[in-house]
């Protein structure tokens, strides 16, 4: 929810849904969209409020970029992957950094000061063996005042990560 709007993932329907919910009361819907492979999961806005990034939570799901300057036509215009056959399943974004838990490819953080055109810029793997799909880094936490990234991991347990952007590494 950022103030009066909230952005949901639906994943049954494999629909975003962008609610107003000013008056709780008579919540109504601005515009629901079917995500690039139809199995939504997440999403999480830009600081700005311009660009949505949503997660598809299934083989080949990337993290894809949607602007929503004219929130009643999202359209979509980049996305990222760190495996066509892995999955990113969650992204949260704090500043110019969308940081993603990945499934079998661990944390992605990608530079999104320019959300057409998506950067990875760090990762850490946390997951070893290769394969599989919903295994290794299931979900993160990115807003501690330092720059440790909390990630969870299915099988490995809890890693703290930093990530310094500059030099840019994790």
């Amino acid at each position: 929810i950022r103030n009066d709007t909230l952005y949901a993932a639906c994943i049954p329907i494999g629909q975003e849904r962008i609610l107003n919910v000013f008056n709780p009361a008579a919540i109504t819907q601005v515009v629901a969209f079917t995500s690039e492979l139809g199995s939504t999961h997440n999403s999480w806005t830009t600081t700005d409020r311009r660009y949505l990034l949503v997660t598809d939570e299934t083989t080949g799901g990337r993290v894809t970029s949607w602007d929503i300057q004219t929130i009643t036509s999202p359209i979509q215009v980049d996305g990222f992957t760190a495996d066509a056959a892995g999955d990113a399943h969650n992204v949260h974004v704090r500043d110019n950094f969308a940081y993603v838990a990945h499934y079998t490819s661990g944390l992605q953080v990608l530079n999104i000061t320019d959300p057409t055109n998506l950067v990875r810029v760090g990762y850490y793997d946390t997951y070893a063996p290769a394969g599989g799909l919903f295994n290794g880094a299931w979900g993160l936490y990115c807003w501690f005042p330092s720059t440790t990234i909390m990630v969870s991991d299915i099988e490995g347990g809890m890693f703290l990560i930093d990530f310094v952007e500059n030099p840019g590494y994790v």
